[in-house]
Order: structure tokens, then C-alpha cells, then sequence
């Protein structure tokens, strides 16, 4: 459900949506600029009435793809760059991915294109040892595109009996690392989602104008006492 809002004369307007999933609001009908995301969104100031749209965004439950963790063949820490190169068939947000540290500190984690062009990514710090980090990328349909790590990963890797490919039929197939192919770098157990995103609906934000005063001054007076000669 949405609603609409106005106010008298130019300013902000506040516009509202209810939903289980997430919104996002845009500016335009095809839903291709978005300017905010939650249950209310609060305008630029406006001087004239103004249409926005808002779409709901609803995931499926959580998949799993990858390795689900690093017990297969021997590795270590490994502090130089590496990624790891997967397909993907579908529109999908890769929510969270299991990882281990060797000490803890921030770390630049990357989605890239099939040049190594990034999409997206996100600082996060991750803490010594074993952890299941958040990065939710929202992934386009493409081959070869890359998971990696700007700057010193850190982070373990298996350095033998890697089996490629990994695949979530359907979904998604990790397909290779820029290494030997017995090895596997720093990303197992993907979870990932598929969003479902509903039609867009329209919220209008009208702008009244601010109604001009009409003021007649009246100028007569009136005298008494001595203005009328009485003493």
C-alpha cells in the first residue's frame, strides 16, 4: 500500500509505502533511477506537484553453493591477490559467504566483471579465525565475472583438490580461480537469494499553492469632542 501526500506552497513532502520486502523509490517510471529505499521517503524540496514510483523487492529463501568449508586437501593463509571466477544464470544477490581469518581487521571484498571492472563492494571487518561475512552483491546475469579481495586478503585457502566446477544448477557455477586449478580461494558456502520484484506504483507528491492575502485598509475616520469643535 502507498501513500500520497501534499502541502501548501513549496517544500519537502513526505510519501510512504508498507510492505514485507524491501522499497525502493524512484523518480522515474521505468525504475531506473533510484533515489531512496525504505518505508518513507522524504523529497527534495519541490515547487510543483511531482509523481514518484515505488517497488517492493522480496527474496526466496537462501541457497548455498561453493565448497561448504575448508576441511578437503591442505592450504594456508595466503596475503596476495586472488580471485575466484563463477558464472551466473540468473539475477541473484549473494548474501553472505563463510571465511577464515588470520587476525582481525578490515578487508575491501569485491565484485567484479569478466575484466575485473568492479560492480560492487563492501568494507568489512572480519574477525580472527571463522566467520560467515555479509557482502550482499546484487549479481547480473554474466560469465567469468570475479569474488575477490582488494588490498592483503589474508584469509585461508585450499591449495590442493579444488574440483571445479561448483555448481547450483539453475543459479550459479563457480567455474575457476586465477591460480593452478587445485586451488580455492578465501569464499565458501555462498548464500545466496533470488529477488522477486513487484510492479512499480505511483505515489504523487502535489504541491498546493499558497493562497495570496487580499487586504483592504480602510482609511475613514471618525472625530469627536474636539476634533468637532467641543470644548
Amino acid at each position: 500500500a502507498t501513500v500520497s501526500a501534499s502541502r501548501c506552497g513549496q517544500g519537502s513532502v513526505v510519501l510512504s509505502a508498507s510492505g514485507s520486502g524491501i522499497l525502493n523509490w524512484y523518480d522515474d517510471s521505468l525504475t531506473t533511477n533510484l533515489v531512496d529505499t525504505g518505508l518513507t521517503f522524504n523529497t527534495p524540496p519541490l515547487s510543483a506537484t511531482t509523481d514518484y514510483w515505488v517497488e517492493e523487492v522480496v527474496f526466496s529463501a537462501s541457497q548455498y553453493a561453493g565448497p561448504p568449508d575448508n576441511t578437503f586437501g591442505s592450504g594456508g593463509n595466503y596475503q596476495g591477490d586472488r580471485h575466484l571466477v563463477f558464472d551466473c544464470y540468473k539475477s541473484l544477490r549473494i548474501v553472505s559467504v563463510l571465511v577464515y581469518a588470520q587476525g582481525a581487521g578490515f578487508r575491501t571484498i569485491e565484485l567484479r566483471d569478466n575484466i575485473g571492472l568492479v560492480i560492487q563492494d563492501t568494507l568489512i571487518y572480519i574477525q580472527d579465525g571463522q566467520s560467515r561475512i555479509t557482502l550482499n552483491f546484487d549479481v547480473p546475469v554474466g560469465t567469468d565475472l570475479q569474488l575477490g579481495i582488494s588490498g592483503t586478503p589474508d584469509l585461508f585457502r585450499n591449495s590442493t583438490d579444488a574440483i571445479y566446477p561448483y555448481t547450483l544448477p539453475g543459479w550459479l557455477s563457480i567455474t575457476g580461480v586465477n591460480a593452478p586449478s587445485s586451488y580455492y580461494y578465501f569464499f565458501y558456502d555462498w548464500e545466496v537469494k533470488e529477488p522477486c520484484t513487484s510492479v512499480s506504483t505511483r505515489v504523487t507528491a502535489t504541491i498546493y499553492q499558497e493562497p495570496t492575502a487580499a487586504i483592504t485598509v480602510n482609511t475613514s475616520t471618525t472625530c469627536s469632542g474636539a476634533c468637532d469643535g467641543v470644548a
